[in-house]
């Protein structure tokens, strides 16, 4: 009985973001933070309905917040693109076994930290909404993302930060672009196939 361990704790706790993330991200996984949802089916909801802030297009369980919002599919869209990734499972609880399982193994550590800071980040761009009615864009929390990778990678120790460094690099190269486009458009948020809000 003692024997029994987790098959997560071989990867998920040994990785590079800080432990509050990490944490966030297994309770996230487990279904166990207070969506509107979940708030809702306690009866302590205080907003009128249990919809997603972000999108109002359906109700915000852990599901639709992270994978299934129209702000998450365009992250999780520009990060699949750019680092070779899939793109998210139907489900959260099934992101840390059979999605990861299927990611290719040299993209597997920066998928780690990808989808952590994805998770984090949404969350945080939610609760941004919804007490201080303060809209973020796609465009910007790709930039936040972005950083905050470029951050974990660097402080990382030699050995994993050399085999995450063609991952870096690539990141780097994402938040030069970004920079630099919203410098010369404003923050312009981006969808799904490469379209913005101007073009359509």
């Amino acid at each position: 009985m003692g024997d029994c361990v987790c098959p997560l704790a071989k990867f998920f706790w040994k990785r590079l973001c800080p432990k509050k993330i990490n944490i966030f991200n297994w309770l996230a996984w487990k279904d166990r933070i207070l969506t509107l949802e979940k708030l809702a089916s306690r009866g302590c909801n205080r907003l009128p309905m249990a919809t997603c802030v972000l999108c109002h297009a359906a109700i915000e369980s852990v599901d639709h917040l992270f994978l299934h919002c129209s702000l998450a599919r365009q992250v999780w869209w520009y990060f699949g693109r750019l680092l070779n990734l899939l793109g998210p499972p139907s489900a959260l609880h099934l992101i840390w076994d059979r999605w990861r399982s299927s990611v290719r193994p040299d993209c597997r550590d920066i998928g780690d930290l990808v989808v952590k800071s994805i998770v984090w980040n949404i969350w945080l761009a939610r609760n941004d909404y919804m007490f201080n009615a303060t809209v973020v864009y796609a465009h910007a929390l790709i930039l936040k993302i972005d950083r905050m990778l470029l951050t974990w990678i660097s402080t990382a120790a030699e050995g994993p930060t050399s085999k995450l460094e063609e991952h870096s690099s690539t990141i780097r190269q994402s938040l030069e672009f970004h920079n630099t486009s919203v410098e010369g458009s404003g923050d312009v948020p981006i969808l799904e196939g490469g379209r913005d809000l101007h073009t359509g």
